[in-house]
């Protein structure tokens, strides 16, 4: 029954209820404070003859009804009874409306209202009063007025509440700066809402009776209004009484604090844009002055041109960068800076008096300086536009990145070279199994074909076939064998035979070129040019070489490229020249550039040349071309001859023909490979020499464990289980007095494993080998020793 009558406690009008009996059973705190009748049961309402007779015809059913005017302690009040019935009891609610001279109270409120006008209207013309006086003068006025004892102008950041100014009737206003939770103040109502917030009796508003501003400060009347400040919420604007208001907010006071939060707005935002002017002129010397520092020390070369893409103005930086003196700055034409012409030209679209937008784009730009030198600067260039959007002029900013090109393209065709090499490497490795693979059936082919021709007449038809057989065998042998060109490309400088590596070359590439209808020619006087480097990346020295003249000479009626080897003084000279279409004169001095190239698009990568350059420093040597324009071109490179020439340890070509004894008497044959094995055991035989076979290095071990009387033993490299080498680093230390041959038909011996080898074996013989080859090596082996 009392949560029915707590739904009167904030209802504004007094509230009365009698029960069946006509006693009044509840009324609201509106009716103690406006009637002080308490709870004394002869009061007026009791004694009321009209109101006992009201309340009986509602108690009958005959409700609701009204009394249209009573008087009480000098008031006037309409009354309204209602029936209600709650938990089986009825119960009578009189509500008491007063009644006011509306005319008389709207005169009041208005002459109110303007006089409060009024005086906020002299404060704001008062033009003798700071900012900060009139907010507080019209602060006062709006207490006066409102009759609420506290004004405070909050200032809200996050969740903090600080106090820009206040105002109080007692004088004890809250000093500027002190700063609240925002959570705990009547103000995160207002903020929150972002509108007009009022109460006139906290203590009965649902929405602020539970309020920790009630709780803590007992503040019973409120009213906020938000602050908005150049556009912004900014803070709130309150005013606040610890008493009931009598009488709810009219509308007068409403809008008198609506107008008062405007004004203060714009008080605020005037004195902001003062305080900003004011901060900003006294800077302006300093503001000055670091500008020009920073345009001035900038690292970066800066330049204004006018609308004509003339210089008006330049930083130091860019003086330095274009080698210009600051009174050449002014007036001169920026195509001057450019070293083509054309270039100048082509940015006329980005340098336009039509151009509206600011392109931030870097581009690259080879540029000239004053003494006639070049660099490439990476620019940034725009346009500066007036408020109507026309072009006043350009800002340009330039670095200089030619060390950072040059940086890029080194590392360019660093990554090149080393993806070329990778795929060398890989190319070498394949070739290394696959000539493994093809060496030794080429060896047994080999062997047994030289047996043949040792016992038939080479005259015979079936001679002549043989023959053409064996000069078939030796082509193959001399394909596997220019394999290890690519098996040998990393390895480190020994010496070679310029001749004999670029006939390598002829020998691969020839019918290539020949089926491309071009002719490769080979002069040489000598035979014999012994250089120290390495084979393999000379080989790729005349393959881009030919490459290139190849390239030149597309689409002549006869193509030729002539390759001329000599000794010039102390150096092996080799000229590659072609009957091609010639290199321009402009280009000339880029040909040997990182990604220079005068080819179409896709046809040419523009590294052959630098990387053919580069090798050739390698070897000490220089490169040189000379070319005119439809005359063909003539590429000269330059090699250190090798004084002390070595010679090649490869397959020895001369056939020498043995008339003496042999010089040794018995041999030990060691190969996994039986039918190789067989062809060379009957040929030794056949020579007269003492000849055991065995099929492993163990077997071997274990025959030369019993009989240690061989002047001999040639062994494979390769088998399954104990390798020729593992063997013969046994038998160095078990015999050292015995002659160590080693057969291979590997074609990735690079020079650091022919000298690991050479340790260990006395001589090495590459597959394939006819058996008159080996006896010739192994003779010469005992001769020599």
């Amino acid at each position: 029954m009392l949560d029915f009558f707590r739904v009167f406690e904030t209802n504004p009008r007094p509230v009365f209820v009698f029960d069946s009996a006509k006693n009044i059973v509840y009324q609201n705190e509106v009716a103690k404070d406006q009637l002080s009748f308490g709870t004394n049961k002869n009061s007026q309402i009791d004694k009321s003859k009209n109101i006992q007779s009201k309340t009986q015809q509602c108690i009958d059913g005959k409700g609701p009804c009204e009394i249209k005017e009573l008087s009480f302690e000098s008031r006037k009040y309409k009354a309204v009874f209602n029936s209600a019935e709650i938990e089986g009891s009825h119960f009578v609610v009189l509500m008491l409306e007063e009644i006011v001279d509306q005319t008389s109270k709207n005169e009041n409120e208005l002459d109110h209202y303007e006089r409060a006008l009024n005086t906020l209207g002299t404060i704001a013309r008062n033009t003798d009063l700071e900012w900060n006086q009139k907010i507080r003068f019209g602060l006062d006025a709006a207490i006066n007025f409102l009759e609420l004892p506290l004004a405070i102008i909050s200032k809200i950041k996050e969740d903090s509440y600080t106090v820009l100014m206040s105002s109080a009737s007692d004088g004890e206003s809250i000093a500027p700066g002190t700063k609240f939770e925002l959570e705990g103040t009547y103000c995160d109502v207002t903020w929150k809402n972002q509108s007009i917030v009022s109460t006139i009796n906290a203590g009965r508003d649902p929405v602020f009776k539970n309020h920790p501003s009630f709780i803590n400060f007992k503040l019973e009347s409120y009213l906020g209004v938000p602050l908005i400040v150049n556009s912004r919420p900014y803070g709130t604007l309150n005013f606040s009484s610890p008493g009931v208001k009598k009488n709810p907010f009219s509308k007068g006071e409403i809008e008198f604090v609506r107008i008062l939060a405007k004004w203060i707005e714009a008080v605020l935002e005037s004195h902001e844009r003062e305080r900003v002017h004011k901060h900003l002129t006294s800077q302006s010397e300093t503001v000055q002055t670091l500008f020009e520092g920073v345009f001035n020390e900038s690292p970066i070369g800066i330049a204004v041109a006018s609308a004509e893409r003339k210089l008006q103005l330049a930083n130091k930086s860019f003086l330095k960068l274009y080698g210009l003196k600051e009174e050449e700055v002014f007036g001169r034409c920026t195509s001057t800076l450019y070293a083509d012409p054309e270039e100048y030209g082509r940015q006329a679209s980005r340098f336009s008096k039509n151009n509206k937008e600011i392109d931030s784009n870097s581009y690259v730009v080879k540029y000239r300086r004053s003494d006639g030198s070049f660099f490439m600067g990476e620019t940034i260039g725009y346009p500066v536009h007036n408020k109507e959007g026309a072009v006043l002029g350009f800002i340009a900013q330039v670095i200089d990145k030619t060390e950072d090109i040059k940086r890029k393209k080194e590392l360019d065709e660093q990554r090149f070279v080393a993806q070329q090499n990778s795929k060398l490497a890989a190319i070498g490795e394949l070739a290394a199994g696959v000539g493994h693979e093809i060496n030794n059936p080429l060896q047994i082919i080999n062997g047994h074909l030289g047996m043949i021709l040792r016992k038939v007449d080479r005259s015979s038809s079936l001679g002549a076939g043989l023959e053409k057989m064996n000069f078939a065998l030796d082509r193959i042998a001399k394909i596997v064998g220019e394999l290890r060109t690519f098996s040998r490309m990393d390895e480190s400088g020994s010496s070679f035979n310029v001749v004999d590596a670029i006939k390598e070359t002829f020998f691969l590439l020839n019918q290539l070129y020949l089926n491309q209808g071009i002719t490769l020619e080979l002069e040489s006087d000598i035979d014999s040019l012994i250089v120290h480097g390495n084979r393999g990346k000379f080989h790729q020295v005349i393959v881009n070489l030919l490459s290139n003249a190849r390239d030149a000479t597309e689409g002549q009626d006869h193509r030729l490229i002539r390759v001329t080897v000599s000794r010039d003084g102390e150096f092996a000279k080799v000229v590659v020249k072609d009957n091609g279409q010639g290199i321009k004169k402009e280009d000339m001095e880029n040909i040997f550039n990182p990604f220079f190239t005068t080819k179409a698009p896709n046809v040419g990568t523009g590294i052959g040349l630098a990387v053919t350059h580069r090798i050739v420093k390698e070897h000490g040597g220089e490169i040189h071309c000379q070319s005119l324009p439809g005359r063909g071109c003539e590429f000269t490179v330059m090699l250190p001859e090798l004084i002390d020439k070595v010679q090649d340890r490869e397959v020895l070509d001369s056939k020498t023909f043995l008339s003496n004894a042999l010089p040794f008497k018995s041999i030990l044959i060691v190969d996994d490979e039986e039918d190789i094995g067989e062809v060379l055991e009957e040929f030794f035989e056949e020579e007269g020499v003492e000849t055991t076979l065995v099929n492993s290095a163990e077997k071997a071990l274990k025959v030369l464990s019993e009989d240690k009387n061989y002047d001999l033993v040639l062994s494979d490299m390769q088998m399954s289980g104990m390798s020729g080498l593992e063997l013969f680093e046994i038998l160095k230390v078990m015999d050292p007095t015995i002659k160590k041959a080693l057969m291979t038909g590997g074609v990735d011996l690079g020079a650091d494993k022919e000298e690991k080898i050479s340790k260990i074996a006395d001589t090495i013989i590459l597959k394939p080998f006819s058996p008159e080859n080996a006896l010739e090596r192994l003779v010469k082996l005992f001769t020599t020793s």
